[in-house]
Parts: C-alpha cells; sequence; structure tokens
C-alpha cells in the first residue's frame, strides 16, 4: 500500500451537519452550515487536484501536522504541499467521517474524525484520525489548525474479553457417538467472534454450522446469530452470571419450526465447559431436555 505523508484531509468535512453524531451549539446557530459548505468545497477541490482553492480554506498562520509528525505552516506553504501530492497522486479521492463538531464559542470550533485518502490502482485507502480547529475571521470561517494522527480501526475487545475463554478448539463426544468440533476464533477486525462447528460421525462431517458473537450497543449485552449448513438460522443473547455464561436462542428451523432453547455453558478451568440444557421447546410445546455434554480441548493422538 502506498504511503502518504499529506493531508488526507482533513477537515473541514461534513457532508451536511445532519450526519454529525454530536453538537454542542454556542451562539452561531449557522456554523455547522457554513462548516459543512468549507468540507464539501474541500472534497470537491481534492478531486479537481485544485490546490489552490484548498489553500484559501485556510488562515494565512494556518499549519498542519501529519500522523508522521510532518509540519506545514502557513497558506502558501500548504498550496505548495497540495500541489505536489496532486501532481504526484492523479486521480485521488478523500472521504471523511466527522465525528464530533464542537462549536466552543462563535469565534472557535473543533471537529473531530476520520479521514480516507483513495488512491487508483491501490487496495485501501490511506487513513488517518483528524482534529479539525476552525476560527471565524471576518464574518468567515476558515481551517486554523490540524492535526492528524495514526488510525487504528475500533474493534470490540474490550466488550467480548469475557468469552476470551472460549477461543480456540474443542471437543465434544455425544452418547449417540458423535463428536461435535467447535472452532472459536476473533474476526478481522476484532469486532466479532466466529464460530464454525462440525458434526462428525465416524470420522466424516454430517452436518454443521456458523455463529459470528458480538457486542450489542443499543441493548448493552453480547448477542449472537447462527446459520446451520441446512439452512435453519438463530440468534441468542448470551449473559454472565458469575463464572458461568446463560444463552437463551431461538432457531428457525428448515421446516419453519420455532426452537427456543436456555443452556448453561460452565467453564472448569481452561480445558473444559459443560454445557447444559435449562430449556428447550418447539412451536411453544416443551421438549425433554438433552443430557449435559462436556466440551474439552482436542488432544493430538
Amino acid at each position: 500500500m502506498k504511503t502518504i505523508k499529506l493531508p488526507t484531509l482533513l477537515a473541514a468535512s461534513l457532508f451536511a451537519a445532519s450526519l454529525l453524531p454530536s453538537l454542542k451549539a454556542a451562539d452561531d446557530s449557522a456554523a455547522p452550515e457554513k462548516i459543512a459548505e468549507i468540507g464539501q468545497t474541500y472534497i470537491d477541490a481534492f478531486a479537481k487536484g485544485d490546490a489552490k482553492t484548498i489553500s484559501t480554506l485556510w488562515t494565512a498562520d494556518a499549519d498542519y501536522v501529519d500522523q508522521f509528525g510532518h509540519k506545514t505552516t502557513g497558506r502558501e506553504a500548504l498550496e505548495k504541499l497540495f500541489t505536489r501530492f496532486f501532481a504526484e497522486n492523479k486521480g485521488v479521492q478523500l472521504r471523511i467521517d466527522s465525528e464530533s463538531l464542537n462549536i466552543v464559542s462563535p469565534e472557535l470550533a473543533i471537529e473531530d474524525g476520520t479521514s480516507a485518502v483513495l488512491i487508483p490502482g491501490e487496495p485501501l485507502p490511506s487513513r488517518a484520525r483528524f482534529t479539525n480547529t476552525f476560527v471565524k475571521k471576518d464574518g468567515k470561517w476558515l481551517l486554523a489548525s490540524v492535526r492528524e494522527a495514526p488510525f487504528f480501526p475500533p474493534d470490540r475487545a474490550a466488550e467480548l474479553s469475557g468469552l476470551g475463554w472460549l477461543l480456540g478448539d474443542w471437543e465434544a463426544k455425544t452418547k449417540a457417538g458423535e463428536t461435535v468440533a467447535l472452532s472459536i476464533q476473533p474476526a478481522s477486525g476484532g469486532n466479532f467472534l466466529v464460530s464454525r462447528r462440525v458434526v462428525l460421525v465416524k470420522g466424516g462431517p454430517v452436518s454443521g454450522g456458523t455463529e459470528w458473537i458480538a457486542w450489542d450497543p443499543a441493548k448493552k449485552t453480547i448477542r449472537s446469530w447462527s446459520f446451520e449448513a441446512d439452512g435453519s438460522f438463530g440468534e441468542a443473547t448470551w449473559k454472565a452470571d458469575g463464572g458461568t455464561w446463560t444463552v437463551e436462542s431461538a432457531h428457525t428451523l428448515r421446516d419453519g419450526t420455532r426452537l427456543r432453547e436456555i443452556q448453561s455453558l460452565q467453564p472448569a478451568g481452561k480445558g473444559s465447559v459443560t454445557v447444559k440444557t435449562l430449556g428447550l421447546s418447539a412451536n411453544e410445546k416443551d421438549l425433554p431436555k438433552p443430557a449435559d455434554f462436556v466440551f474439552q480441548r482436542p488432544t493430538s493422538n
């Protein structure tokens, strides 16, 4: 991937004030709209490679520090910086995702968010976090300062850490002689855990499924969604009580049957988990509970 030491810019952002997730207003009610106009002008000029127009959106003594620590000061120096950048990177596009805009006073505003520069032929964009400082001079909002920092994709590692003991491979033997093999790993990006299950009979797979486990920020709990090889699917809610986890699930089977189940997962050290069925019903009619079974870490023969 090409390294870009330049305004991944920044600033101005806001395609529309309504896109802002948070806004603290002072006395200037028109400020968000005016700053949004700066953002759109910035994005349009960036797409055209128009360094001159971009430079007019900054104060005369503005400064810009990129994520690598390189500082550029002054409107003229910024125009030269962009001119070189556009000459070396034809057809670049800019995306800005504003996370907050704080109107500190009628003459001062601070914006935080992330930016991405998309370069033709490059598989991934160059991304950065930014903090933009706007000032109002002679009735006009301008960029006074931009500070970038390396971008690290957000993850849910903290929220999912309670299930860290589940990671890895597991096996369980059923009374019918089946082997249930599980592999649970973090998904790329760290926002999900993915559980892949295969049921084996005499060493051959007969069924299986995949379950995605995630943090639900609206319900403030862990939830999961499962998809079976035969087309069945379901969802579940996970709750911890001490060292035991309770999983309440609802499944739609291939024939349309609605299956509801409550299970408890009781870890025993690092190498064993007992699964108990506390309740089981099909189309609201109770079913006999299956026997407990134990998952263990597989051992090599």
